[in-house]
């Protein structure tokens, strides 16, 4: 079976650095969980297996999530793998008092981030998949994660990415099975996204972080109802990290 897509509400926002921002939050769209639920049993059947952490409960690790490197073989862009971290205080990896409300009420146990730069050293971001107790608890703490709730932007020790988040970023949020799947992304020289233009090269660098990435696994876990070796996983994002999450 291919890889399987994100069943996922997404939606881009614009927060300032994390220093802070005075604005109020900006939700997900109104959905039901319940309905989305339905909606991944329908398309996958017994193949649903990551809908709750009691039926998925081996934990993730970075090592399995995030390659070295990836393409996206439909325009061949490139990206390097620059840092990782597991966190198993999840109000570690992500800013917002609502989003650390969300994920203790959730049973949050891991939140694991890796950061990407693209392969041209234009642009440069994170990504966090956070490990909750059920669909609902990963529809639900996504809903509030806005202006001032978002994953916190992972620098590296040296190079471009270690000012990764003194830029303006665009932040999407979607949520496969009980993982919440958050990512930051900027321009590495901190410029402000200004037009659509701008707005698209960093939802495509987004995209192809979770299609190369986080993406592979959690459909292997969908599926099967296990995890992949890290090899198998690195090979498989390899050959699959072109498909939209």
């Amino acid at each position: 079976m291919g890889i399987a897509a994100v069943a996922a509400y997404v939606f881009v926002i614009k927060p300032k650095p994390p220093a802070g921002n005075p604005n109020a939050p900006v939700a997900l769209p109104s959905g039901s969980a319940a309905a989305s639920q339905q909606a991944c049993t329908k398309e996958l059947g017994t193949y649903c297996h990551i809908s709750a952490r009691t039926d998925d409960p081996t934990p993730l690790t970075t090592a399995e999530l995030f390659p070295l490197a990836f393409t996206n073989e439909a325009d061949k862009s490139s990206y390097s793998l620059v840092s990782t971290k597991l966190d198993k205080t999840c109000s570690n990896a992500v800013i917002g008092a609502n989003l650390i409300k969300a994920l203790q009420a959730g049973n949050c146990t891991q939140v694991l981030r890796a950061s990407y730069v693209s392969g041209d050293g234009k642009i440069m971001g994170t990504i966090g998949v956070i490990n909750l107790a059920t669909t609902n608890e990963a529809h639900e703490a996504g809903r509030v994660v806005g202006q001032n709730d978002f994953i916190a932007p992972l620098t590296a020790a040296k190079g471009v990415a270690s000012k990764l988040g003194n830029g303006t970023g665009v932040v999407e949020a979607e949520y496969k099975g009980h993982y919440l799947i958050l990512t930051w992304s900027e321009f590495v020289n901190g410029a402000t996204p200004s037009t659509k233009a701008q707005d698209s090269q960093l939802e495509q660098f987004s995209n192809d972080l979770v299609a190369g990435t986080a993406n592979v696994d959690l459909s292997q876990r969908m599926v099967t109802g296990t995890a992949p070796t890290p090899a198998a996983s690195a090979s498989a994002s390899a050959k699959a990290s072109a498909t939209k999450s």
